[in-house]
């Protein structure tokens, strides 16, 4: 998994991979914890909002029996990107100095290159592919499906969307699953912060 940090608070420029294991080491205010909570945010992005974007998002994808168009769906997430980088920027904010984000502060993965200070965003559709379905009953449709989404570049593993809210509702959970980058398979685990408490409790053993 690419992992790419420019100018965020004391990083200049982190460019890793995070592979099989990954340990991170340096000195004190040398930004470790930054690094690991802003890696908490490229796993889920939109941890505090899990349904559908508020307010809605401009433009609405129509599923029918044709292929989906991605290029819509890069329309609608450039036509919005005010939006989305709001509720991506309020979780970072939550986590991390909002003075730490500069006017040249961005965050990149395999999907997507963020530009924090410009609220900009810019995400890779090369042999992206969308699979959904659409479900009828006396020929009004009243859900859609969406079954998978994958690309060359990278592994979505999403899981399947059924919805009968309304295609807002499919349009924003596909631009979320889109933009997460977590992995069952995988876990961070920030052993600094496990091992101070033992740490600290030998250093101050009276001997």
């Amino acid at each position: 998994m690419k992992f790419e940090v420019k100018n965020i608070g004391p990083i200049k420029h982190a460019d890793l991979n995070f592979d099989d294991k990954v340990v991170i080491i340096g000195p004190n205010s040398s930004g470790k914890t930054v690094l690991s909570r802003l890696f908490y945010v490229v796993t889920d992005p939109f941890f505090n909002f899990h349904f559908e974007f508020d307010p809605p998002l401009k433009g609405e994808l129509i599923f029918g029996k044709d292929p989906f168009d991605v290029k819509k769906l890069m329309k609608i997430i450039k036509e919005n990107k005010d939006i989305i980088m709001n509720k991506i920027k309020s979780n970072i904010y939550g986590l991390i100095n909002s003075s730490w984000i500069q006017e040249n502060s961005e965050l990149i993965t395999e999907r997507y290159k963020m530009k924090l200070g410009l609220d900009d965003i810019e995400v890779y559709d090369k042999d992206l592919k969308i699979e959904f379905e659409c479900r009828e009953e006396n020929g009004i449709k009243e859900a859609v499906i969406i079954l998978e989404i994958t690309s060359k570049a990278f592994d979505v593993g999403i899981y399947p969307v059924n919805s009968v809210e309304g295609e807002n509702f499919v349009t924003s959970n596909i631009i979320m699953d889109l933009l997460r980058t977590y992995d069952n398979r995988s876990a961070f685990i920030p052993t600094e912060r496990i091992g101070a408490p033992l740490l600290l409790s030998i250093a101050n053993e009276d001997f």
